[in-house]
């Protein structure tokens, strides 16, 4: 099975879900999320897996992102463009449980360095 996106395409999505909305899985070739971090499930604005009482906002990890677009179309090819972005949410997540005291400095620059690799 295999997607093309060609330039002045609508990307769709995935999956949908969050802010009170149970995730679905779609049809689209788009994985990206908005508030996930690298490895970490619980992303920014995440709350609760559970689909009957899901909260949050929908944060699957861009490791397990990537992941699951290889599961469906099976590779990239050598027409695609692939842009994958990830780390900027595991700094903000980490300094604001910093300054909210949940969390210790050196545990923090641990989980970026770990997102970082």
């Amino acid at each position: 099975m295999s997607h093309s996106i060609y330039y002045g395409d609508t990307l769709t999505p995935a999956m949908t879900g969050g802010f009170g909305v149970a995730p679905a899985t779609q049809s689209g070739p788009g994985y990206a999320q908005g508030g996930a971090l690298v490895t970490n499930p619980i992303g920014i604005n995440h709350v609760s897996n559970d689909p009957a009482n899901y909260q949050g906002a929908l944060t699957v990890p861009v490791a397990q992102q990537v992941k699951n677009y290889l599961a469906a179309h099976g590779s990239f090819n050598a027409g695609q463009l692939v842009l994958v972005g990830g780390g900027a949410n595991d700094i903000l997540y980490n300094l604001q449980a910093v300054q909210a005291g949940k969390l210790a400095p050196t545990d923090a620059g641990g989980a970026i360095a770990t997102a970082a690799g």
